[in-house]
């Protein structure tokens, strides 16, 4: 996440707000679609929405400053697809970013810029390694936690912190001097580290006790 005070020396206006009306039609349609409102019609599963909305909102209040308006926090996207699927998962971090946005009083105009870095990004990724990983991998128990609870949530979270680093050093949020500093390599690394450890911990606690929980049905043949 990124915090400016003055976002229109980085980019004209046009552009913020191409980025916040683009991003609240997507949310929009999303919203509409029918299988979102079957979803979150039923009363699990709006409760889990609810729940890990709330829970998440307080891990993105917890952040850590790394160079000027550029700050490092957890964000939770491969547990979040795992429980609520992409589309709802999508919609769910959208209000943790919201909630967490006015908590901070961030200014109003990167909201679209800062989904489509820390919302969207991440959750697309996360999409993408579990299908992979789900067609390729065997489907144990033992996998799905080391794997796609671990290491799917630490590839994803350092991923998504290299690109948003590289992409705010570009707009002049946050000036690398050195782009092979190690410091600025290995605090996303750090990161995707503690995300993972976050998320494998969430997988085997819910595999094992709630597995109804996932929104997909996870069908393990042994341990």
């Amino acid at each position: 996440m990124f915090h400016l005070s003055d976002p229109y020396s980085i980019l004209p206006a046009s552009i913020w707000w191409f980025f916040n009306i683009s991003v609240a039609i997507l949310l929009l349609g999303l919203a509409l679609l029918p299988s979102t409102r079957r979803a979150l019609e039923q009363p699990q599963r709006l409760s889990i929405f609810l729940t890990l909305t709330l829970f998440l909102m307080l891990i993105w209040l917890i952040k850590a400053q790394v160079l000027g308006g550029f700050y490092l926090h957890l964000i939770g996207a491969s547990v979040a697809y795992l429980l609520l699927g992409t589309r709802i998962a999508v919609l769910a971090l959208a209000v943790v970013l919201t909630l967490t946005n006015l908590t901070v009083h961030d200014h109003p105009l990167t909201w679209g810029l800062q989904f489509v870095l820390v919302v969207l990004l991440p959750v697309l990724l996360a999409s993408a390694l579990h299908t992979v990983a789900k067609r390729m991998l065997p489907r144990r128990l033992f996998v799905f936690i080391i794997v796609r609870g671990f290491f799917v949530a630490m590839l994803t979270m350092t991923l998504t912190s290299l690109t948003n680093l590289l992409i705010l050093n570009e707009l002049f949020v946050a000036q690398i001097d050195n782009i092979g500093d190690s410091t600025q390599i290995v605090l996303p690394i750090l990161l995707g580290w503690g995300e993972g450890m976050l998320s494998g911990m969430a997988c085997a606690l819910i595999g094992v006790y709630r597995p109804e929980w996932w929104f997909v049905d996870e069908v393990f043949v042994d341990v």
